[in-house]
This record gives structure tokens, C-alpha cells and sequence, in this order.
């Protein structure tokens, strides 16, 4: 997808990694403990606050994807920072804003997510950036940001302004939203399903899945077992969103060619292109 993208529309590698986005799924079953990995929630929080944002042009998700709750655009937006030189903002108030974004407090910062605070000096290592950015502010107005190599804490080149996203798609429990949502901001969006059967089905089974890991946590008496309403998306929303969308299931040549079946690493995915130029 990017790949012809960025071909037919003569974009850099850097511009077509900015529209076309991945979705990951959490791969992880939260009725057992475990806690999805830093790196799919932030990617999922790239795209959704990109959608949000009006900049993502392409999704590429799984069935699995498409389940878990979110939170709402409105809130994704709030905890998303826009900076850049010249903007007025205190230091610690940054500070406060990265920690509700999921960031950690670490100095030096020299891992994704982290982040450190020095004074007049701010460092930021955002998700998905190859280098943090170091800011410089005389009192409360950023005057210069630079990215940073992290392990020799030397400047490698200015930048004009820096978007910082939160590294979780869910943020403090909001779980009001799903996809869909963030869809629905668009002016239009159209959801492309490759092999629709073989997405419905992964989507029952893991909802089948996971309704029977909450059956096995109430019957363990966990109290903070939350229901499947509460954590993931109706069945019946997602399975009709996959209807109706546009199925490919082979493409043909012409009259005498053979028929090719659809591409791709996965047979079970979805795509969804957005134009959100009135968003």
C-alpha cells in the first residue's frame, strides 16, 4: 500500500509512513494479566489521534484489531501535544501533559516514552521516532528544539515543531469509542475487507475467546474482571461494518486471464481509506 501510494502520488518514504498506518491488535487476552507491549498501543494511538488529526489517509488492521474500546477522538486529541519554537508553555506544565500522555519520567531520556525535565531543558522520546527531541525554553516559551542522539546526548539537526502522541489508545479507563468512531469523522472512509469470511470468523473467535476467559475469571471470584461490554466492542457493530464494506476476495485480468487471489502477508485484512480533508 505505501509502496503505490507513494508512487502514484510521487511521495517520500517519510510523507507516505505519515498517511498509511498501521493497526495493530493488542495480541494479548487482559482476562489473564497481561498488559499489551508499548509498541502496539502507541502505534495505535498514532493512527487514531492521525485520524482524528485529519492526516492518516490509510488504515491497515486485523479483525482482532478492531474489537478493543478506545477512547474517544475528542479525548485522543486533548492528550496529544502540538510544539513547536515560539510557543508559550511552562516546563513543568509539559511535564504534567507527557505524564498523562503515558510518558515516564527518566533521566537521562533515552528510550521511546520516556522523558526528562533539566531546568529550562526538556527532553522528549517520542513513540516511532528514530531520535528524541531536546527543547530549550527561556522561561515559559520554547525557543529551540533539536533532536538528540541518545547515546552521546549530542545535537543532530533543528526541527520547527514536534507532535507528541500518547502511548496508550486507552487513556485514564476512557473506553468510549471504538474505531469506528474515529471513521465516522471522516468525510469519507471506505473499508476494503480481504477474504471477508476469514475475517468474520477470526472476529467470532476471538470474541468467543475472550468471553470464555471472563467466564473463567468470575470463576476464580476476580473481582475486577470487567465484562466484554466494558473492554471490547459489540459483535454485532463490528460483523456488520465488515458486511457492508467492499470485499475482495480474487482480482481478474480479463476474460481468459486467471484469476489471481488477493495479496498480502495476511489473508484476513482489512483496509480502510479515509479523506479527511473536511474533517
Amino acid at each position: 500500500m505505501s509502496f503505490f501510494l507513494g508512487a502514484l502520488e510521487g511521495l517520500s518514504q517519510a510523507a507516505t509512513d505519515r498517511v498509511v498506518l498501521p493497526f495493530p491488535s493488542h495480541e494479548v487476552d487482559p482476562y489473564r494479566g497481561m498488559s499489551p507491549h508499548m509498541g502496539v498501543t502507541s502505534a495505535r494511538a498514532r493512527a487514531l489521534y492521525s485520524i482524528a488529526h485529519g492526516t492518516a489517509r490509510v488504515l491497515i488492521a486485523s479483525a482482532a484489531s478492531l474489537l478493543p474500546r478506545i477512547t474517544t477522538p475528542d479525548r485522543m486529541l486533548a492528550a496529544s501535544l502540538d510544539l513547536r519554537t515560539g510557543q508559550d508553555i511552562a516546563p513543568t506544565d509539559l511535564a504534567e501533559l507527557l505524564v498523562e500522555a503515558g510518558f515516564a519520567r527518566e533521566d537521562p531520556a533515552d528510550e521511546h516514552g520516556e522523558f526528562a525535565v533539566r531546568g529550562g531543558i526538556v527532553d522528549i522520546f517520542p513513540a516511532g521516532e528514530a531520535n528524541p527531541v531536546r527543547l530549550e525554553f527561556i522561561g515559559d516559551t520554547i525557543e529551540t528544539l533539536r533532536t538528540y542522539d541518545p547515546s552521546t546526548q549530542r545535537s543532530i539537526a533543528p526541527i520547527d515543531q514536534l507532535a507528541v502522541v500518547p502511548l496508550r489508545d486507552v487513556l485514564q479507563d476512557n473506553r468510549g469509542a471504538t474505531i469506528f468512531d474515529y471513521l465516522s469523522r471522516a468525510r469519507e472512509a471506505s473499508v476494503i475487507v480481504s477474504e471477508a469470511d476469514e475475517v468474520s470468523a477470526n472476529a467470532i473467535r476471538l470474541f468467543e475467546s475472550l468471553q470464555q476467559s471472563y467466564e473463567d475469571a468470575v470463576a476464580r471470584k476476580e473481582r475486577q474482571a470487567p465484562p466484554l461490554t466494558e473492554l471490547f466492542a459489540d459483535l454485532d457493530l463490528v460483523e456488520s461494518r465488515i458486511s457492508a464494506a467492499t470485499h475482495l476476495a480474487e482480482l481478474g485480468l480479463d476474460d481468459d486471464a486467471r484469476a489471481v487471489t488477493a495479496p498480502g502477508p495476511r489473508a484476513d485484512a482489512l483496509v480502510m481509506r479515509l479523506d479527511l480533508s473536511d474533517a
